[in-house]
Parts: C-alpha cells; structure tokens; sequence
C-alpha cells in the first residue's frame, strides 16, 4: 500500500476501495476514516501497522482472594430465630455461587468468609414454624403500591470485608425472593 492511501477503518468491510466514507448528519457530514471523538490522533503518512487498531486486554478473572460480607440482624418480631443466611453470586440464582452460615436463636450479627470477587445478594431463611425469609433490601420507588423493598446487591474485591449488610427485611412469603440453596 502506497504511503498516501491509508488502510479503511476496521469496521469496514477490506473489498471497500475507498479510504473515507462520508455520512450524512442533518447538513454535516463526517470522516470515519479520521476517527472517532475522543481517539487518538492518526498519522496519515505512518506505515499500517502504526494506524492498525490495538487488541483488547483480556478480561478480569475472579480473584482467588477471599472476602467477605458481615452485617446486624434486624429481626422484626422479637429476637432473631436460628437461621440460615446465604451470599448468592451473580447470574440465576439457581446456578449461582452460594456461600452460607447458620446462625443460633438469639444472633444480632453474622459474617460470611470464604467469598471471591463478585456481585452478591444475601438472603435468609428462618427455621421457625412457618419459616420466614429475610434479606438485604432496600426501598424503591415505583408506581404500584404498596411498593415492597427489593434486594440489594453487595460487590466483595479484592478480599475486603464488607461491612453494613443489613438482613432488614423479613417476611411470610416473598415469591421474588429465591429458595434456599442446596445443602
């Protein structure tokens, strides 16, 4: 390729002979051989392989550090029954990642360790006669009423422990909110 015609962008099919493809904007029109706002600044005059596009990092692995979630429980009707309580990765919560603990009668805290970085939403389960299921909620707003609180997602990196994650919503019956994982 001669030094004066340049390569057409990457995005455009390599049997096009045109360098510059114009495109109508209301009365404008605009170069995508220049580039894109906010790129980098092109040497017409470079060799190809200064104006090639440059390939894409690989992406993030989960980290093999292990953090954690701690919080109080807020149990609504009286002292907080034993229970189990559960950090439920990202994706369905059917095929998730999950990481539990069993909590006594009477608890006020819990703390899940062993967790690798990622989106977390904690629920639990209570072992009372009918059993309850409780989580880490918070109010929105919406056009329907009454407008139930909704879970809330915690994000674990780089082996930190995340404190403040407040089992503050129990309830009899919460069909939005998952079955416990398996055991």
């Amino acid at each position: 390729m001669s030094p004066d015609r340049r390569r057409p962008p990457p995005f455009l099919p390599p049997f096009l002979p045109a360098f510059h493809l114009l495109l109508p904007i209301g009365l404008a029109a605009v170069s995508l051989a220049a580039g894109c706002a906010g790129s980098e600044a092109r040497d017409p005059g470079a060799p190809p392989e200064a104006t090639a596009p440059t390939t894409k990092p690989a992406p993030a692995t989960r980290s093999a550090a292990a953090g954690s979630i701690a919080g109080r429980i807020a149990y609504d009707a009286g002292p907080a029954p034993a229970m189990r309580i559960c950090a439920i990765g990202s994706g369905d919560p059917a095929d998730a990642a999950a990481r539990c603990v069993r909590t006594a009668a009477g608890a006020t805290a819990y703390r899940i360790d062993g967790l690798g970085d990622d989106d977390y939403i904690v629920f639990a389960w209570t072992k009372t006669s009918p059993p309850r299921v409780g989580g880490h909620v918070r109010q929105v707003q919406c056009i329907r009423a009454p407008c139930p609180p909704m879970p809330e997602s915690v994000t674990v990196a780089g082996g930190a422990r995340v404190d403040g994650v407040d089992l503050d919503g129990f309830y009899d019956r919460r069909e939005d909110f998952p079955p416990p994982p398996a055991e």
